[in-house]
């Protein structure tokens, strides 16, 4: 199933443009820029598990990264790694956890997770799980 690549997609437009603006031609930042671009090609390919290596080519050097920790929580889900995810996101810091809400319950529930995954989503219905601020 594509499907998940074209929901994270359609909803925030592309996920990262590639290239990373300033990057020095041999420095470290031009091998971010590239792989950002490779993982930009792998997503556009629907190469899932191109996507999965680059992205933890980016994570070993951007550790963190929020589009590369995004692009690798889909990848995993997309190759059918639930558990990987679900494992992913639980030893990641909290923020990554709220941002990935949705994808988190998605992978618990595929986990077999049942109970985790519909407390997951009791937290996003009553905006626990969801860092907007509605005043």
């Amino acid at each position: 199933s594509h499907s998940a690549w074209h929901r994270t997609r359609a909803s925030s437009g592309p996920m990262f443009s590639g290239a990373k603006p300033g990057a020095d031609a041999d420095g470290p930042d031009a091998q971010i820029s590239d792989l950002f671009g490779r993982l930009a090609s792998a997503c556009e390919d629907q190469s899932h598990k191109r996507a999965l290596k680059v992205c933890e080519d980016l994570l070993k050097l951007t550790p963190g990264d929020f589009d590369a920790s995004h692009a690798k929580v889909v990848a995993l889900i997309e190759l059918g790694r639930y558990a990987d995810a679900v494992a992913f996101l639980e030893e990641g810091d909290a923020q990554l956890r709220v941002k990935l809400s949705f994808e988190l319950a998605y992978a618990l529930y595929r986990s077999n997770r049942l109970t985790d995954a519909l407390a997951k989503l009791d937290e996003i219905g009553n905006g626990d799980g969801d860092d907007d601020d509605d005043d």
